[in-house]
């Protein structure tokens, strides 16, 4: 959570920490910069970005490949050209992360 130096407050996930300025995610389709200049205080926030009750809305199998993809080590390095992109999880439980323009690591997983 960002802090401005006009009492302003920003809330979301961090996405680059620059010498100039800091972006942050603030909603699945939109993003905000913020001058260092006038970042009064930065913090982490307490609570997380994972829906309240999520865990009980779930089955056991979702809630199984949902930690499962939360532990996956990242796969690919940031490269030009990669966008985010929605992952899709087959009937066989395995995931492809593609990286348009990355490195191809040649690695599946398997949930």
């Amino acid at each position: 959570m960002i802090t401005t130096d006009d009492g302003r407050t920003v809330s979301g996930l961090l996405l680059d920490e620059g010498e100039t300025m800091v972006q942050l995610r603030t909603s699945p389709t939109e993003q905000e910069s913020v001058a260092r200049e006038s970042i009064e205080s930065l913090t982490p926030s307490r609570v997380s970005f994972m829906p309240a009750g999520l865990h009980e809305s779930l089955p056991p199998d979702a809630m199984r490949d949902l930690v499962g993809f939360l532990l996956i080590p990242k796969i690919a390095e940031a490269a030009p050209g990669n966008e985010p992109r929605v992952i899709t999880i087959d009937s066989s439980h395995e995931i492809e992360f593609p990286a348009a323009g990355g490195r191809d690591t040649g690695r599946r997983h398997r949930l």
